[in-house]
């Protein structure tokens, strides 16, 4: 039953029956259901805790998204991005090297930034540069999220590695020395969708 819950949460969605947002709380129901009644593994004392628990996760995330709003207003109002496309734009413009100069500073950015926040924050900015550079906002999307969720599993301050290590039990360099070579062939994925970008737009452009 418990491998039922993807089943109902995607069925939901794709069918129109429910939203995102209704497909999440349908699913805390169907698992606190399963959880109590069935499986019996979850007490009902032990429920507010939980729901105080999310409640705590949340409002840190809100807080964070509502502090990143302000900063990406402020960033609007001084024109910073329209001042940093000036600047790069003065360096080089060849946008394969501006390219591979945002690929590095997304990565580190990755390690250190939740991807969320990365993003409200940095769209805003780099944006407007890739648009000057006749990159298709798509391609450019795509590369962005690939590069921070990569920067989330890169030793030694990738945020997933420090989840990963509480829940599996294991040595922080134990896991980096296993992961490095998944991190290199994400690189490597990086690189060839960053400069080839028909692999990325194969499928967008068939939509049209």
């Amino acid at each position: 039953l418990a491998l039922m819950l993807p089943v109902v949460v995607l069925g939901g969605i794709f069918s129109g029956i429910m939203t995102v947002t209704e497909a999440g709380a349908v699913a805390v129901l169907y698992a606190l259901i399963t959880g109590t009644v069935i499986y019996r593994e979850l007490r009902w004392r032990d429920v507010p805790k939980l729901f105080y628990g999310t409640a705590y996760n949340a409002a840190i995330l809100l807080v964070a998204l509502a502090t990143v709003s302000i900063l990406s207003h402020l960033i609007a109002d001084m024109q910073l991005s329209t001042m940093l496309s000036e600047k790069i734009t003065k360096i080089t413009t060849n946008k394969y090297l501006i390219l591979l100069f945002i690929n590095i500073f997304l990565l580190l950015v990755g390690c250190v930034m939740d991807p969320l926040t990365a993003l409200i924050l940095l769209v805003p900015i780099l944006l407007p540069v890739v648009r000057e550079l006749g990159i298709d906002v798509v391609h450019f999307g795509v590369v962005m999220v690939l590069n921070l969720m990569i920067g989330l599993s890169t030793p030694p301050i990738g945020g997933l590695l420090f989840v990963t290590t509480m829940i599996a039990r294991v040595p922080m360099a134990a896991l980096i020395r296993e992961i490095l070579p998944f991190v290199f062939m994400f690189i490597l994925v990086l690189m060839t969708i960053t400069y080839i970008p028909q692999l990325v737009l194969f499928l967008p452009s068939l939509m049209h």
